[in-house]
């Protein structure tokens, strides 16, 4: 999101347009003249598959283009998350299992150790809450008032500082959220502030974090913060909780 900026409901030839040159010049800058060891894409879409293609790499694991343009993965546990998981087969495994599995990490390595960005955080003088709005996917996401009223009854059973993390274009959503919920005071937005690696000693901070399917889940669990996971649409408890 912040390369291509926010989401559009109906793409037009020209946003595309604009979208790809921000791509392209993003490629250009991050990537011209290195070429990587290794390559992962553990996102298995058509898009991602493109730009996996177009970033210089030795070697390439999960879903990238062929030379004809066809659609590839060579990797036996990609092939597997993409037959099972991106299918909605029968699977087993829990995908954090399955990305060590794709990425050749030693198993029994969880939970990763992640290095934090030098970002100084307040002292929590009450029980300090995490919550990730947004999910990956809209379908994913809780309706405005299904979190207002999971806010307002945090603040009725805790006293507790609510910190909203999330990009720039959840903060309208999480203002709503916080005047609904009546939490003005009790509430933090960091949403549209922090890079990636800012947000870990925040998460860390957290005495328990409230979110949907998306990253947050992932960066709450390497931190050892206690997670509430709301999980919707298409998601399965069991490979992502």
């Amino acid at each position: 999101q912040d390369i291509l900026g926010g989401f559009v409901e109906k793409p037009s030839m020209e946003s595309k347009q604009k979208s790809l040159q921000k791509i392209t010049k993003w490629i250009a800058e991050s990537f011209s003249g290195a070429k990587s060891d290794l390559l992962i894409n553990l996102t298995f879409s058509n898009a991602s598959s493109w730009l996996a293609t177009i970033i210089p790499a030795k070697k390439r694991l999960g879903a990238y283009r062929a030379k004809d343009g066809a659609f590839a993965i060579d990797d036996s546990w990609s092939r597997y998350f993409y037959s099972q998981v991106m299918q909605k087969n029968f699977n087993i495994l829990h995908l954090n299992d399955l990305f060590m599995r794709i990425s050749g990490v030693e198993q029994g390595c969880w939970p990763l150790t992640i290095n934090a960005e030098e970002v100084k955080v307040p002292v929590a003088t009450k029980k300090r809450i995490g919550i990730q709005v947004a999910a990956s996917q809209a379908e994913k996401t809780p309706d405005l008032q299904t979190w207002i009223t999971i806010c307002a009854r945090i603040a009725m059973n805790a006293t507790a500082e609510m910190v909203f993390f999330g990009s720039l274009q959840d903060v309208d959503q999480i203002k709503k959220i916080i005047k609904g919920a009546g939490i003005v005071k009790e509430s933090r937005i960091l949403a549209g502030e922090l890079a990636f690696a800012e947000n870990i000693n925040w998460v860390k901070s957290c005495d328990a974090v409230v979110t949907p399917d998306t990253m947050m889940v992932h960066l709450a669990s390497i931190c050892g913060t206690k997670t509430v996971f709301i999980p919707l649409g298409g998601v399965r408890p069991d490979e992502t909780g």
